[in-house]
């Protein structure tokens, strides 16, 4: 759920979350079951601490819209990785596949 007063910021995010979706699995039938993911390094700010649009709009392409699961996961293998026995998995492997996703690579 985005917890933003200002409604033309709270409308422009579900529409860009709507419109995206994940960008893993491609899940977009509940905007409030999608995240936003900052990658590439550079983040101002949590999407959800302003009300100017132009920042958020700004801080928006920084990041990969993720549903839940895939956020989570996503942090699970970055956070606990070799811990949990996730060695094969290559961080920055599945951070370069955001930014391609994302367009910020090419």
């Amino acid at each position: 759920m985005i917890n933003i007063k200002d409604e033309r910021v709270r409308n422009y995010l579900i529409l860009y979350k709507r419109i995206k979706g994940c960008q893993f699995c491609g899940y977009k039938k509940c905007t409030s079951a999608l995240d936003f993911h900052h990658i590439g390094g550079g983040k101002e700010f949590n999407i959800s601490q302003s009300s100017n649009l132009e920042k958020i709009k700004e801080e928006v392409e920084k990041c990969a819209v993720l549903c839940k699961n895939c956020h989570a996961e996503l942090h699970e293998i970055k956070e606990v990785g070799s811990m949990a026995g996730y060695n094969k998995i290559n961080t920055k492997e599945l951070e370069k596949v955001l930014l391609i996703l994302t367009g910020q690579e090419r």
